[in-house]
């Protein structure tokens, strides 16, 4: 099986019909000590906020489920991903965090 250092999945979560199967494939074709970078729009930030708002009136995102943070953490946790980096990227001056969750497999993931 062929296995890769690093599965990117960009601003597409909130298209899928399964988040977790997204997840779990991408820790499943990850070599060990491989990372993911999941970039998305937060949900309960000004951002994802804003979209929810606008959600019927857009022919984009009038489909799609926004996620927190904390919920694709836990998505991720399920699938198998162990340390997790946190970095906000739409946002200019956010902290950038690093959360324990537990497994042992590295993973990573960055939030935009």
């Amino acid at each position: 099986m062929i296995r890769f250092d690093f599965v990117l999945i960009i601003t597409i979560i909130c298209f899928v019909d399964d988040v977790s199967k997204s997840f779990r494939e991408a820790f499943r074709v990850l070599k060990p000590g491989g990372c993911i970078i999941v970039g998305f729009v937060d949900k309960e930030s000004k951002l994802g906020r804003h979209y929810a708002e606008k959600r019927e009136e857009s022919k984009f995102y009038k489909e799609t489920i926004f996620f927190s943070t904390r919920e694709v953490l836990k998505y991720l946790e399920k699938a198998g991903f162990g340390t997790v980096r946190i970095k906000q990227t739409l946002v200019p001056g956010e902290s950038q965090e690093t959360i324990r969750v537990s497994g042992t497999l590295h993973g990573g993931f960055t939030e935009m």
